[in-house]
Formats: structure tokens, sequence, C-alpha cells
């Protein structure tokens, strides 16, 4: 894939990030950039000014704020992001109440078993991919409808002319 995916883990534990970070490092073959905020009062004004192709957001955020409760405002504005929640305290419950809040996605995140958060991101990519995939067919699409009622449209004038021609010789004639 020749595009850059932007990635925004969004978690107060840095050691969480450091380890999620090098486990893409060393496992996903894309081209991606991995940020990482640590408070809530930092969703808004990064969501605001980027666009992120996935955002993994933790349910338990600083000052008792929940991740879910910015789903709507994230997915406001990353309308097309691949968004996962990601809590090391969560239940079943809660990946579907965040699935029913607008996540994608849901993984009970944790520092010793990170299989789980590599399969996640890794079936977000693919859905990226397909997307952007589909994404480019119709915009192709797009320019050769364009293209070719252009043409058409040329070829009519032309035909036009030429009967308009005639008609006029044979009112000289």
């Amino acid at each position: 894939m020749d595009q850059q995916i932007n990635i925004l883990f969004i978690d107060d534990d840095d050691n969480l990030y450091i380890t999620y970070n090098k486990l893409l490092n060393a496992n996903i073959k894309e081209n991606f950039i991995f940020d990482h905020i640590i408070t809530a009062e930092e969703i808004e004004p990064t969501i605001m000014n980027q666009k992120y192709d996935i955002i993994v957001l933790d349910q338990k955020l600083n000052n008792g704020n929940k991740g879910l409760d910015f789903l709507p405002l994230i997915k406001k504005n990353n309308i097309y992001s691949y968004v996962i929640v990601n809590s090391a305290y969560g239940n079943e419950r809660l990946a579907t109440e965040a699935i029913r809040h607008g996540a994608n996605d849901y993984i009970q995140g944790n520092k010793e078993d990170n299989n789980e958060f590599l399969k996640v991101i890794q079936k977000a990519i693919n859905s990226i991919k397909q997307y952007n995939l589909m994404e480019d067919l119709a915009q192709n699409l797009y320019t050769s409808r364009q293209k070719l009622e252009t043409k058409v449209k040329k070829q009519l004038n032309e035909i036009k002319s030429k009967i308009v021609s005639r008609s006029h010789q044979m009112e000289i004639s």
C-alpha cells in the first residue's frame, strides 16, 4: 500500500503505547505513523486537526473520563476511521456497548498477550485498504464517465454542425 496509515493511540499508559509501538514496528509492513495522546483533553483538538485511519481508544481515561463518551465526537470528525476500543478492564457488555456507540472493534488489551491487538490492527488495515481500493475504483469510474460524456458531447456537436451545414447547403441550392 502506497499510502501512509495514520494510527492514533488514546491511552494514559505510556508503557502500553511503547509495547504496542514496538509490536507494530516489528510486525506491520505498511507505512504508518503511530501517534499517542494521553489525556481526554487532547482528544478533541487532535482529531479536529488530523484525520486518522485507525483510532485505538482506551475506555478508562484520565480524571474519570470514559472513552465511549468520545466516540460520537471521533466518528463525527473522523467518519471513516476504524475505531477500536481497548480496555484491560473490559467484558462482553463493554464490547457490545462500544460497537453500539460506533466502534468498529473491541479488544481487551494488555502488555502480556499482544496477539489480539496485532490481529485487530491487521484487520483494520485490511479494511482501510479495501475502502481505499473502492474509493479509487469509484474515482476512476467517475473520471471515465466524465471523459465519455465529453467525447459524446463533442461527437454530438460535430453531428449537429454537419446537419446544420448540409441543411444550409440545401437551402442555398
